[in-house]
């Protein structure tokens, strides 16, 4: 019995894995042609900047990191609990999720007041279906932040910056509401980077199979 559930984690696992690197390699394939294909401005097609659209950017950002943080608690569990190379992980995971935080703050400020609107690229269903995986996914981020800045609070661990500085808690310690809470932070982990995958490939069935321009309107914004 317990071999059986050693090989249901181990293969759990590598399905884990092959889901974050789909997202990474995406992820690289994106950026690639973020930086090579100038922004087109909201004027019209005719007017060109030399950098790339700051929205897609973010997005690219958003993305890398939260992979990223998923990755890097992957990682920690070959590290014996209280160990070194565990600890130095879980502070890098808290450090770059505050980066994380501090994007999607930037990455809505953008949206709400210099980021180019366009009209929705599918009607229906699919238009529906965009919108929801799009605010599902940003709700899930906020919430995914949340919780780990209140885990990290509750417990008896410092909330540090690259180990530059500390946040102060804003409530009194509580190792078994910290627990509850971090077992929520890592379904939702799991289940962002999951929606996150099928996201990235719907984007490219638009792209390679569709044909639609579904992609390239993310350069516009």
């Amino acid at each position: 019995m317990l071999r059986r559930l050693f090989l249901s984690h181990r293969v759990r696992r590598v399905f884990a894995w092959i889901f974050a690197l789909a997202c990474m390699t995406t992820l690289v394939w994106a950026g690639i042609a973020a930086w090579q294909r100038p922004c087109r401005q909201a004027k019209g097609e005719a007017g060109l900047s030399d950098t790339p659209c700051p929205s897609l950017t973010l997005d690219i950002v958003v993305v890398a990191v939260g992979v990223g943080l998923w990755i890097i608690a992957q990682v920690w569990d070959f590290f014996p609990k209280h160990s070194t190379g565990r600890l130095a992980l879980q502070s890098l995971h808290v450090s770059f999720g505050l980066v994380l935080a501090f994007t999607l703050i930037v990455r809505i400020v953008w949206r709400a007041s210099f980021g180019k609107r366009l009209p929705p690229a599918n009607s229906g269903l699919l238009g529906l279906a965009a919108r929801t995986m799009h605010l599902g996914l940003y709700l899930l981020l906020g919430v995914q932040v949340l919780l780990g800045l209140f885990t990290r609070w509750l417990s008896t661990e410092a909330l540090s910056f690259f180990w530059l500085f500390s946040i102060p808690s804003p409530v009194m310690p509580n190792k078994g509401l910290g627990e509850s809470l971090l077992e929520f932070h890592d379904t939702i982990g799991t289940t962002i980077v999951i929606l996150a995958a099928f996201h990235a490939a719907a984007g490219l069935f638009h792209h390679f199979i569709l044909r639609d321009g579904v992609l390239e309107r993310m350069l516009l914004r």
